[in-house]
């Protein structure tokens, strides 16, 4: 239909309205567009999501255990190490550096009762 209206407008040297000429392409495509939408939506409407939907929440429960893993990483990085104070004693870190000061004191006071009691003479009992 529209290649015959522009065959005749081509050969028989025929004036064409524009607005009509586009009013009537338009009119002639509106079946086409009509019937590939409906394909189209067939199509879809055929389509078996079933596999994307178990997919995608899958990715939703792994996306949940990454984020409590991830929690869980702070928990145990927090219980190891503070930042702000590495010596807080409720640290893996704080409580091993307050062992090793309490051993050196140990230590410390140790070797100076060694030291006083070499240095100072035997007691007499009388």
């Amino acid at each position: 239909m529209v290649q015959g209206a522009v065959d005749k407008a081509v050969t028989g040297n025929v004036t064409v309205d524009a607005d009509a000429a586009a009013g009537q392409i338009v009119a002639a495509m509106a079946p086409e567009k009509e019937a590939a939408v409906n394909q189209v939506t067939a199509a879809l409407n055929g389509l078996d999501t079933a596999a994307l939907k178990a997919m995608l929440l899958q990715f939703q429960q792994l996306s949940g255990d990454a984020q409590t893993m991830m929690g869980s990483v702070k928990s145990l990085t927090d219980a190891l190490y503070n930042a702000d104070a590495p010596s807080d004693q409720n640290t893996v870190v704080g409580a091993a550096g307050a062992l090793a000061a309490g051993a050196q004191s140990a230590q410390d006071g140790a070797a100076s009762f060694a030291t006083a009691r070499r240095s100072s003479p035997p007691a007499r009992h009388s």
